[in-house]
């Protein structure tokens, strides 16, 4: 039995999980280090996860279940968060798990050196495949004061820190498998945007690091990430265009004077959009179940356009010079007009990565 108060508060959104739930909790179960809460916040599943939470906090008393009306992610987070009690904060989704030794690798980071927030990486599962989700570089990265700057312009695009500073980042906009100071989010009322469908982690962890003096990056696997192709990140979305304004609004919300003032800033924030476009095209105007003629995506890549000036402006903006292969030569095409071609580089990018996944 554990009293006072938790070392650790893990917080698990759960929505219709009831096939993966058993093996996330186990897998906090299993750690060495038993100081921990667990909070399940049920978002009005239709299937059994609600009463499989109940069932393991009956068995568990450090596990407590939180149920509300289907809200989000965000929303089921942020109410995890209202419900913590620990000194540190760990997300982690129900169809996720922990690798054994992940709380004594938090605990040594900690005893090490005190930050707001700790990165680890984490591996992915896709078909029963176990891959590297990131690797980060160099293997143990401590930013702190400016240094920070650079954390935050990943938050944006981490392909330019990796081009700039050649340190690798991929993959740390997320929330998961990281550790936070509960201090720094609650004195600072750092929430996640329950506007946001995309990018919410990514937009959370800027305003973490705009309050922070100190994080640090690790390159040790704690956990696995299992791929979920019918999320909004990988299935046919019809309100992608919505969801792309929604995301690069709150980005340039936040970074309005540095992308004016800053340069790095001004070509993250290009990238940002890049990625935004490419994302547009991926789950949207190239993917399979579009069956409108090509003059039609044509048309409606040019409203997505026409309709943003912050689109507009990253367009008119672009250097070459800080993008991809695949995404400079669509941001190129597109700032000349030419909507087939990018249209055309977009289907080339996509057979690229279905075939690099696929090997």
């Amino acid at each position: 039995m554990v009293t006072g108060t938790p070392f650790f508060s893990i917080i698990t959104p759960c929505y219709n999980v009831e096939r993966y739930l058993k093996e996330c909790v186990s897998s906090v179960q299993r750690q060495t280090f038993k100081n921990w809460e667990m909070i399940l916040v049920d978002d009005g599943s239709t299937d059994s996860t609600l009463s499989l939470c109940m069932e393991l906090a009956s068995k568990d008393e450090r596990i407590i279940v939180f149920h509300q009306n289907n809200a989000g992610v965000s929303a089921a987070r942020n109410k995890g968060l209202e419900l913590s009690k620990g000194q540190w904060i760990i997300f982690i989704d129900s169809d996720d798990w922990f690798s054994d030794n992940a709380f004594d690798t938090f605990l040594k980071a900690i005893d090490d050196v005190k930050c707001d927030r700790y990165i680890f990486n984490r591996s992915s599962v896709n078909k029963g495949l176990k891959l590297p989700l990131s690797h980060l570089k160099p293997h143990k990265l401590i930013r702190s004061g400016k240094e920070l700057r650079w954390f935050a312009i990943d938050m944006l695009y981490p392909y330019y820190d990796e081009l700039i500073n050649d340190v690798k980042v991929e993959g740390i906009r997320g929330v998961n498998c990281s550790v936070y100071n509960s201090h720094t989010i609650k004195t600072n009322k750092i929430k996640f945007d329950t506007n946001l469908k995309i990018a919410e982690d990514a937009i959370f962890n800027y305003d973490i690091i705009i309050h922070s003096k100190t994080i640090m990056m690790c390159d040790i696997d704690v956990g696995c990430y299992r791929i979920n192709e019918g999320s909004v990140m990988h299935s046919y979305t019809s309100n992608i265009n919505i969801i792309n304004n929604q995301t690069i609004n709150a980005y340039f919300a936040r970074t309005k004077e540095l992308i004016e003032t800053d340069i790095d800033f001004k070509h993250a924030f290009v990238g940002m959009v890049s990625e935004c476009l490419f994302r547009a095209m991926k789950l949207n105007l190239l993917h399979p179940s579009n069956k409108t003629s090509i003059m039609n995506r044509m048309i409606n890549l040019k409203r997505l356009i026409k309709n943003n000036d912050l689109i507009k402006m990253a367009i008119n903006n672009v250097d070459p010079a800080y993008l991809p292969h695949g995404k400079k030569e669509i941001m190129l095409s597109l700032k000349y007009n030419q909507y087939l071609i990018s249209l055309l580089l977009g289907y080339l990018a996509i057979l690229y990565l279905t075939f690099k996944k696929e090997i």
